[in-house]
């Protein structure tokens, strides 16, 4: 039995990619015999995977930092991510063993063992945009999970001019697509239902010649009965040949596009160094709804950018109205050191006027969602259960939607097939 020594607890702040590189290091320590503790306290290893893509990420992963090293066993906390890379030195470094950045997640077994047998501070954090090589980490075991996480992609390069990442992720890199599909096959022989493919920038994916179409193709020739969901995609890299193969493959794919859309005006698209202009994403939801007239499409929008005013985001109104996404994610413009906004753009925006149009955003976006279940009345749907309680299953829909669906013998992990009713819907978050 491992000594209490050996106990671990990850903690997650951020985004899909963070919470498969922790899966991964959360099997690559079961398989050398650490134990999983059930809280904070309990841990004498505590592994801290941050993110810093706005100034309330970054102050979570310091506060989470503290109260790490100040848990009460004292454990080796190891802090690694966004974050981490972003300001290099981390406040009272001397009590955090290991810090890795991005990069060397997958050698944390044998930084691990080299911290204990010299009880030496490791510093990792090295510059990443010299990073031209994709980290492959083992395959993870989604115990805890319905659902699995599969990193295909890591960095981006198109340097928006809100955005940190391409500073602390690095430039893009892509898994062998090889190893892709192998990974997919293994996840699929540990029969998980349903597959989110993940990554800063998938759109992006290239291995050689091997695009990220041709790798949705060959997933769509696999057999079995699963299907798989793409995370967010910038809307430049979804074209009419992958959209055409979902339609051709409905069972595999879940018809759900999550487009990162930021603003609908053309000027702030602009000043954001965006790489489309409101009227392709017209033409584009419109290509979606041809092929898949009932798919979900959503997007994040940034509410509050510095080049934002009244006109322009009346603007985005008009064309969020004539859109109809179905979900919009909302965000508050968060200044970052180092971007080209904070460089070009100093004047902020009254956080008055930003609640308001939150405000406004958000009750289109109610009336957006509504009128897209309604639209699914009758529709065929699936879930992946992922509980079952008192004679009803609950899990996520292809078009991502959480449904309570009664069902006597529905067990966690099944797939459940029905069809969408307005009673369903009326229970559904």
């Amino acid at each position: 039995m491992p000594k209490q020594k050996n106990k671990f607890f990850l903690i997650n702040i951020g985004c899909k990619v963070n919470l498969y590189e922790l899966s991964c290091i959360r099997n690559d320590l079961v398989t050398h015999n650490y134990v999983a503790a059930s809280s904070i306290n309990q841990a004498n290893i505590i592994v801290i995977n941050t993110c810093s893509v706005t100034a309330n990420a970054a102050a979570k992963s310091r506060n989470i930092i503290s109260r790490s090293v100040n848990s009460k066993l004292k454990p080796i906390v190891i802090v690694m991510g966004c974050y981490a890379q972003e300001v290099r030195k981390i406040p009272n470094n001397q009590n955090l063993p290991i810090v890795l950045g991005n990069q060397n997640k997958s050698k944390i077994i044998t930084l691990l063992k080299k911290y204990l047998a010299h009880k030496k501070t490791i510093n990792l954090v090295k510059d990443i945009a010299q990073c031209k090589k994709y980290e492959n980490m083992s395959l993870p075991k989604f115990t805890k999970h319905t659902r699995a996480f599969l990193k295909i992609q890591d960095g981006c390069n198109l340097m928006c001019s809100y955005c940190l990442i391409p500073y602390i992720r690095g430039p893009q890199r892509s898994k062998d697509h090889k190893l892709v599909l192998e990974e997919l096959k293994q996840i699929v022989r540990d029969n998980f239902k349903e597959i989110i493919l993940t990554g800063i920038n998938i759109g992006s994916y290239t291995d050689g010649s091997y695009t990220f179409y041709e790798l949705l193709k060959d997933i769509s020739k696999m057999p079995g009965d699963w299907r798989v969901r793409i995370s967010s995609i910038e809307p430049q890299y979804l074209d009419e040949k992958i959209i055409k193969l979902f339609s051709k493959h409905p069972q595999r794919f879940c018809h759900h596009f999550h487009l990162s859309l930021q603003s609908a005006n053309n000027k702030v698209l602009h000043d954001m160094r965006r790489r489309y202009t409101i009227e392709q994403i017209i033409k584009l939801v419109k290509m979606i709804r041809t092929y898949l007239p009932f798919a979900a499409i959503t997007t994040d929008y940034i509410v509050g950018f510095p080049t934002e005013n009244q006109q322009t985001f009346n603007n985005s109104l008009k064309n969020l109205e004539k859109i109809k996404f179905s979900w919009i994610h909302i965000f508050p413009y968060s200044r970052r050191k180092r971007t080209i906004a904070d460089t070009l753009y100093k004047k902020d925006i009254q956080p008055k006027i930003i609640k308001e149009w939150t405000n406004t955003l958000s009750k289109l976006n109610s009336k957006c969602h509504e009128e897209f279940k309604r639209s699914l009345i009758g529709q065929p749907v699936k879930i992946v259960v992922q509980k079952s309680k008192n004679g009803f299953c609950y899990g996520y829909s292809g078009e991502y939607i959480y449904l309570k669906i009664r069902h006597k013998k529905a067990k966690r992990n099944d797939f459940i097939s029905t069809k969408y009713t307005q009673t369903i819907l009326n229970n559904a978050k």
